[in-house]
């Protein structure tokens, strides 16, 4: 039997574009401070900007696939029942509606924490799901803020100037 990963490619921390120094960056507990620090060094804004399009993706709303994507692990312990193919539409329109605009790591753990409640026995309403995504640790979503933080910070940085020499 095939062990499912543990942790989904959105949840992890950074891709193997960043270094370990950037890495570190992007963990800090002080947004302001590690964008700060990133801009500051053209290497690590380098590797930053490279790393911009996977923390992007990671971050992506999960969509109609991505809802039914984390929902199946929940399906497999409550069993749902027979249904019409209307009344399906309407089950997974209210999921999707509600759900789809979360990163898929934040369904993931939602649908994690809501499966180890003591008290679940049914599957959970979409609203249950929701307040258990808006409270999900998901790295990338904070490791994609410090690197937008301090894209913005480089950007404002005025160019530098001539040496007095090389003024004519």
């Amino acid at each position: 039997m095939t062990r499912p990963p543990t942790t989904s490619p959105a949840a992890r921390t950074t891709s193997p574009a960043a270094s370990a120094d950037l890495t570190g960056l992007l963990a800090m507990a002080d947004p302001a401070e590690a964008a700060r620090a990133i801009a500051a060094s053209p290497a690590r804004l380098a590797r930053a900007r490279a790393l911009l399009p996977a923390l992007e993706a990671a971050v992506a709303p999960a969509g109609p696939d991505g809802v039914r994507r984390a929902l199946q692990p929940l399906m497999a312990v409550f069993p749902q029942p027979e249904r019409s193919d209307a009344e399906w539409a309407l089950w997974w329109a209210a999921y999707v509606e509600d759900l789809g605009g979360f990163c898929p790591a934040s369904l993931d753990q939602a649908v994690r924490l809501y499966r180890r409640r003591p008290a679940a026995r049914f599957m959970p309403a979409p609203g249950e799901l929701r307040a258990l995504a808006l409270t999900a640790q998901v790295p990338a979503i904070s490791e994609l803020g410090r690197v937008r933080a301090a894209l913005r910070l480089a950007d404002r940085r005025p160019a530098a100037t001539p040496c007095q020499g090389d003024r004519r």
